[in-house]
């Protein structure tokens, strides 16, 4: 059985990839860090994964996922071993954490190549970022530094973009009885992927669609679906609600979360010349799975780490940006903005980050330092605008 090195055993992870490899007749390493969870994958070498109905009512179907085990990425050891031999390596860490896995992933190549392994292999690159391909590449390039190695890294290893559009829940306690590993996860299943990034024989992946005009898909995830999702956390933030099946179902912000995802969907049909229907169909279901609290989430866990998500290529400041470049004005994104320029959680450390540069020097420290915003642009005027109406207590949504 061929082998997969998964970076990230957590709910995309097993929530997505591991069926995606089990229903594929692959092995699933996961790397990870939580020690607790290593251990029980090696233990049972299997979890259960819920499937939630796609018309939201109240079934679901449990599947088990099998042939996986873990290793610890602190293993720098066993982690090369593995990849020394992977059919295939595969990441769902999270943007800001994938310059922590470039030096396993380089000592894995390297060893390939010691021991005479030449063949091809790819690393899909399951991150919500646009251009996540051309950022990794560049680390690991720096990695590398020497040049023979980088022109091996250009022949043998296709560096993927994808785009992971099921919807997986924090899972809470409740959730977990019975087993620990246990998941749950939407039913959309597809897997869009960079047909033209794979270097030599392209992987045998179930669902898997090679796609000829994939940054369409890929800025389209970011710009619509992520920012939809991250709107209705800063707003539901700002109106103190702590789930994100409760803030949708409030009619004012589900009407803002709406408008805001047709901001950003017309920009982006018309910058890549394409239809807008289809898009608008994936808004009203999305905005219909997240008002089912079988699939819920928390605030604080979606709206964490709103640096990344109010920077200038993001969700909501991209797609933003887009909508002026088409002569769209983006005023909810701006109030999404603004609401998130508010978020202020404790055990988030980015958002007391965020914090301490309002604090030190407004909210324009953000704006444009984050944003990379001009203070004679529209979108500066607009979020700051809605940051005041909302700082002063203002019933907007």
């Amino acid at each position: 059985m061929e082998k997969v090195v998964h970076f990230g055993p957590g709910n995309i992870g097993r929530g997505f990839f591991g069926q995606l490899y089990y229903e594929s007749k692959l092995e699933t390493v996961y790397v990870g860090v939580t020690k607790e969870k290593i251990q029980l994958l090696n233990k049972y070498r299997q979890y259960p994964l819920v499937v939630m109905d796609a018309d939201h009512v109240k079934e679901a179907k449990e599947m088990i996922i099998k042939n996986v085990r873990a290793i610890n990425i602190s293993d720098l050891q066993k982690v090369e071993e593995e990849i020394s031999n992977a059919y295939l390596i595969s990441t769902s860490v999270g943007a800001k954490n994938l310059i922590h896995i470039v030096k396993p992933i380089v000592k894995g190549l390297k060893r390939r190549w010691e021991n005479k392994e030449y063949s091809k292999i790819n690393i899909l690159l399951g991150e919500n970022m646009v251009d996540t391909d051309i950022y990794f590449k560049e680390l690991l390039v720096k990695e590398l530094q020497d040049d023979h190695l980088i022109n091996m890294l250009n022949e043998y290893v296709g560096i993927v973009d994808t785009s992971v559009e099921r919807l997986v829940p924090n899972m809470t306690k409740e959730m977990k009885q019975g087993n620990p590993l246990k998941i749950y996860a939407g039913s959309s299943y597809d897997f869009p992927v960079n047909k033209y990034a794979f270097k030599g024989e392209i992987p045998r992946i179930k669902n898997m669609i090679l796609l000829d005009s994939f940054q369409y898909y890929k800025t389209r995830k970011i710009f619509v679906y992520n920012s939809l999702h991250a709107v209705v956390a800063y707003l539901g933030f700002v109106k103190g609600y702590q789930h994100i099946s409760e803030a949708i179902n409030d009619h004012h912000i589900r009407y803002i979360v709406y408008c805001s995802a047709l901001e950003s969907g017309k920009a982006l049909a018309k910058e890549f010349n394409v239809s807008f229907t289809e898009t608008l169909d994936k808004i009203n279901s999305m905005i219909e799975r997240l008002r089912d609290p079988d699939l819920d989430d928390t605030i604080i866990r979606v709206g964490r780490d709103p640096l990344r998500k109010l920077s200038d290529n993001d969700r909501i400041i991209g797609g933003a940006k887009l909508a002026l470049k088409h002569r769209i004005l983006p005023l909810n994104l701006c109030l999404a903005a603004a609401a998130a320029l508010h978020f202020r959680v404790p055990t988030d450390n980015l958002s007391n980050v965020m914090q301490d540069m309002i604090d030190i020097g407004g909210p324009e420290e953000v704006l444009e330092k984050i944003c990379k915003l001009q203070s004679d642009s529209i979108l500066w005027g607009l979020i700051l605008g809605y940051y005041e109406i909302i700082s002063k207590g203002y019933k907007i949504f």
